[in-house]
């Protein structure tokens, strides 16, 4: 899955690699989760056009919000047959960068985060959808962009981590996947490309399970936590 990412880059960065017209100025975040605004860039018709959808999908036929949060994933592999994402998986497909992303393995002991990143220092885009919702209870309803990222089996040693990743993909597939043209069954083509032996992985500090923690200090790694003894009785 993908509960938080980081984006430190500028946004010259992002301009040059989506071959944007035009990215505002973006602010270092350390540590983004769900129901935040994320920089995203989409297809408006001519061509990749930047965004900010919020980070949790409401579909257009939502009567309200409240399933955003619980769809800030979309499993790659049953996304076109579920009504959330059947829409938006043939004409509204969005890429989202990252400089990495967080992870916490399960089992008892310390919440350790591990921090996955290109070990070039190339950034990660990752393969969303994204939807238009109008609230109905609005006399004259406002648009709220919203995004899902997409995740697919964990492989390489990310699967030591976690059994889900998110879908990753190289530049050469950007525009493929934008395209409202591009046929659905190319789709899965481009979500398996990506060299999962390019990621690097490495246990990061514990404050960063805190999502208000937003210190770009903090992205290195750390020593892992171990696990306090149970004390016995003293009698």
């Amino acid at each position: 899955m993908c509960g938080r990412f980081f984006l430190i880059s500028p946004a010259e960065r992002l301009r040059a690699l989506f071959r944007l017209k035009s990215v505002p100025e973006l602010r270092a975040r350390a540590n983004i989760a769900p129901g935040s605004a994320v920089p995203a860039v989409r297809h408006d018709g001519q061509g990749p056009a930047f965004f900010m959808p919020q980070w949790g999908l409401v579909p257009a036929w939502s009567k309200d919000r409240d399933m955003a949060l619980r769809l800030k994933n979309a499993r790659s592999e049953t996304a076109p047959g579920k009504a959330a994402f059947r829409e938006a998986w043939g004409q509204r497909r969005c890429l989202i960068p990252a400089d990495g992303f967080l992870e916490w393995p399960g089992g008892k002991g310390p919440r350790q985060p591990y921090g996955v990143r290109h070990a070039e220092g190339e950034m990660l885009v990752f393969a969303g959808l994204w939807e238009r919702w109008y609230d109905p209870t609005q006399t004259v309803p406002r648009a709220l962009e919203s995004c899902t990222i997409l995740t697919t089996a964990a492989r390489g040693q990310l699967r030591s981590v976690h059994h889900r990743m998110p879908v990753m993909l190289r530049p050469e597939d950007f525009e493929h996947w934008l395209d409202p043209a591009t046929p659905a069954e190319r789709l899965p083509g481009f979500m398996v490309r990506f060299p999962e032996a390019q990621l690097t992985l490495a246990p990061f500090p514990q404050a960063l399970n805190d999502s208000r923690v937003d210190d770009a200090a903090l992205l290195q790694p750390a020593p892992m936590q171990e696990a306090a003894p149970s004390q016995g009785s003293l009698f």
